[in-house]
């Protein structure tokens, strides 16, 4: 009998112990964070950019790891090309037993402005709230492995567009994987509502409902991304496969798949196979608005029901080569150069 006190004793002690031993791990952890915060914008600053930040709140113990970092500007100044990216406030959450996945939200949002000694590539974009998660790998580029956001209502303006692009919500997700024959970067995008900056008559209308998109992209992508480092990266093996792309505008469904390239003269080289549902909608579309003839639509749908497969799917081959985008030996219409000759 008098061994159950000894026990209850020592079990007491061991999970006091315990406790103890797991505060102190929490506290060392929580207070390595603001080093760490500033360590890092030591190195930004060491590289050139603009580095600021406000204070540094951590708190959730004992189960989580919560960092609340006030007013983030992050920006690059000097000749020719200038970016600021500002942050109100950004929370980041982690277990303190797996800090290599890290939840980021941005509860207002953020802006971002790019200028530029070309006009045409100014850029400001902002959005009213964001969130994501970092997956962290000590043998991926730059210590991620994985990389995913959502914003929302997010809004980007430039004065190479006819006007605001805009969507109720954007998500991104990239990760990287290096097991490929090619280092490989797989980015998925997604999004609703997007407004784009049509010229009037847009037969569709300017919003796309929604759409997904997946690309692999070799690594490491073109930087900066100018004339040079992307023609470099072209060079090195630089295809993009397009490996989905689905989008909804009006009645019309599409989705691509294939691969997109540049040639010497920097213009879209491309093989893809598009997939269309609602073409016979579309040709009324183009009828009512006048970019198709009574008789020119009458003879689209007899054609196109010619070539549709069963459910009214149109499948179609795209080509752009030379400078010329093309289905099969019709051509749909010249492609310029991502960059005018001589920039």
């Amino acid at each position: 009998m008098p061994r159950l006190p000894v026990l209850a004793a020592f079990a007491s002690f061991a999970v006091f112990a315990a406790m103890a031993g797991y505060g102190w791990y929490w506290s060392h952890v929580a207070g390595r964070i603001p080093a760490a915060i500033e360590r890092w914008t030591e190195e930004r600053r060491a590289e050139g950019l603009t580095a600021a930040r406000g204070a540094v709140e951590v708190n959730g113990f004992p189960f989580w790891l919560e960092t609340r970092i006030a007013e983030i500007e992050l920006a690059r100044r000097g000749e020719g090309q200038n970016w600021s990216l500002a942050v109100s406030e950004l929370e980041a959450t982690a277990r303190p037993w797996n800090l290599n996945t890290v939840a980021i939200v941005l509860p207002r949002g953020f802006s971002l402005e790019a200028s530029s000694d070309d006009e045409r590539r100014r850029l400001r974009a902002r959005a009213a709230r964001g969130e994501g998660a970092l997956g962290f790998d000590a043998s991926a580029p730059r210590g991620i492995r994985r990389a995913a956001a959502t914003f929302d209502a997010i809004e980007a303006a430039s004065p190479a567009l006819r006007g605001p692009v805009a969507a109720a919500w954007l998500s991104l997700e990239a990760w990287h994987d290096a097991a490929d024959r090619q280092s490989t970067l797989h980015l998925t995008l997604a999004g609703q509502r997007l407004d784009l900056p049509l010229a009037e008559p847009a037969p569709l209308g300017r919003q796309v409902a929604t759409f997904t998109t997946t690309t692999a992209l070799p690594y490491p992508l073109p930087w900066p991304p100018d004339r040079a480092g992307i023609a470099a990266w072209r060079d090195d093996g630089g295809v993009v496969e397009l490996e989905n792309l689905e989008a909804t505008m009006g009645a019309v469904d599409l989705r691509l798949e294939g691969t997109l390239a540049l040639d010497r003269e920097m213009r879209p080289l491309a093989a893809l196979k598009a997939r269309l549902r609602g073409y016979r909608e579309l040709v009324e579309v183009l009828v009512t608005t006048g970019h198709l003839s009574v008789f020119e639509g009458a003879a689209a749908k007899i054609g196109l029901s010619m070539m549709a497969r069963k459910g009214g799917v149109l499948m179609v081959p795209l080509t752009a080569q030379n400078g010329q985008l093309s289905s099969g030996r019709i051509r749909l219409g010249r492609l310029a150069p991502i960059f005018p000759p001589g920039r």
